[in-house]
């Protein structure tokens, strides 16, 4: 008899007690101020640079040089040694050839005659 009253009472305490999940209520709106002449809108930004030839074959060899070797690696090909040399070599060069065109003068550069922000 005092097994069967503890049997009740452990289905009774696991399921009669269900939790309720309610939605969370929306945090209300905020105020919108008055002054709108003090907003700043950023002007649209430029247009990006075209690229010349010599900086996309830099961006190729960049990411193409490991991709060769994470591709063939991948799918199970042999990599000769040689052509593993030329992965990494490119790979090396791209990246030389685009950190060294990075400081190239131009428009926005340190002999534009601006002198920065003016307050």
């Amino acid at each position: 008899m005092i097994q069967s009253s503890r049997r009740g009472h452990r289905a009774a305490a696991h399921g009669t007690r269900a939790r309720k999940i309610r939605a969370r209520k929306a945090p209300p709106p905020q105020p919108r101020p008055e002054d709108d002449d003090e907003h700043y809108i950023p002007p649209a930004p430029p247009p990006l640079p075209k690229l010349d030839a010599v900086t996309k074959g830099a961006w190729a060899a960049l990411f193409g040089g490991p991709a060769y070797l994470v591709i063939a690696t991948a799918v199970g090909w042999p990599v000769p040694g040689i052509a593993a040399f030329f992965a990494v070599a490119a790979f090396v060069t791209g990246f030389a050839i685009l950190v060294l065109r990075m400081n190239e003068p131009g428009p926005g550069g340190p002999d534009d005659g601006d002198d920065g922000a003016v307050v």
